[in-house]
């Protein structure tokens, strides 16, 4: 590598010299290549000798009358990193003055390769550290997505009914809640439809429960299909009974839903040999509805709708009976 400290120095070239690899030569103002060649040897000999026997040369090696060497290690902490190579045309004797400017200068240059390389492994651990918080924070992204849908996943199953796909009973009284709290503030209507498949333990006893069960996936189904707003809400009450909640809807609004959803079931023409009302599978309904501003609790408001139901069952069912909440 060039150098400037030649001239510093007052010597005739600077060379630096791995001890692994002595093949970075350099020269100045030498013109004579075989003299060159001899000094090329003699540096390879003692750079050997520093390397594998730890020796630290710091006299200066006299190649000829005419040549002289000076040897200078250079140490990065406390590894010898390259050895500093001071060639001059002439013998002299090395002075100490001389001896540690040069000692000054090596550690000096040794001091800066230490800087630098810790500046580049500084770097070089930045860079992968980023890279490591980069990775980390994709990845706790991507799980915290993965944990988010498998959250979502498990709410959802938990508000469904596992046989018939719609909303559960648990998830059907929480909704209530909030819709006649919702229907008070706003002094709206809100009201309950009861659904109970008629003679459906024949139908199972007849037909088997394999049977029993797509009877109920499909009247779940249908109910689902033709409760047409989108805050209308059927659930799976237990058994082959099923509960609506028709927010904002009189009394005649919710007994023209439950007819219409009395009617579609009955179009599915599921065959039921065992009914005492028709020849395929029936409902019947009991509707309860609370007018705006009345104050009512969720419970009683499926008490009444219960109550009718029960009134549809003594009357003959695959009908729709409504009652007023407030006359009850």
């Amino acid at each position: 590598m060039g150098s400037s400290i030649p001239s510093a120095f007052g010597a005739d070239f600077v060379s630096f010299v791995k001890p692994e690899d002595n093949t970075m030569w350099e020269r100045t103002s030498l013109s004579d290549k075989n003299i060159w060649e001899e000094i090329k040897s003699e540096i390879s000999d003692a750079i050997i000798q520093v390397s594998e026997t730890g020796f630290l040369a710091t006299e200066k090696i006299q190649v000829s009358v005419d040549y002289s060497l000076v040897l200078v290690p250079i140490q990065e902490g406390r590894k010898q990193t390259m050895v500093m190579v001071i060639g001059y045309n002439t013998s002299f004797s090395l002075s100490k003055k001389l001896l540690n400017l040069y000692l000054g200068i090596a550690g000096l240059i040794g001091n800066i390769i230490s800087r630098i390389s810790y500046e580049e492994e500084l770097r070089s651990s930045s860079a992968r550290l980023e890279e490591l918080v980069n990775e980390r924070t994709f990845r706790l992204k991507a799980a915290n997505t993965e944990l988010a849908e498998v959250n979502r996943k498990l709410r959802e199953m938990s508000a469904i009914d596992g046989l018939t796909g719609i909303a559960n009973r648990r998830y059907f009284d929480q909704y209530l809640s909030k819709r006649c709290l919702e229907a008070a503030r706003k002094k709206q209507p809100l009201a309950i439809i009861m659904m109970d498949i008629d003679y459906f333990k024949i139908y199972n006893d007849t037909y088997g429960h394999q049977a029993g069960d797509n009877c109920l996936k499909k009247v779940a189904e249908a109910l689902k299909a033709n409760l047409l707003r989108p805050l209308d809400l059927v659930a799976r009450f237990g058994g082959e009974e099923f509960i609506g909640a028709l927010p904002d809807t009189d009394l005649d609004g919710a007994r023209k839903v439950a007819e219409r959803l009395r009617t579609e079931v009955e179009k599915l023409k599921l065959h039921h040999k065992g009914s005492q009302v028709s020849r395929f599978v029936t409902i019947s309904i009991g509707v309860c509805a609370a007018a705006h501003g009345e104050s009512f609790l969720p419970k009683e408001l499926v008490r009444v709708a219960d109550e009718a139901l029960y009134k549809v069952k003594n009357a003959g069912r695959n009908q729709v009976v409504v009652v007023d909440y407030k006359s009850e």
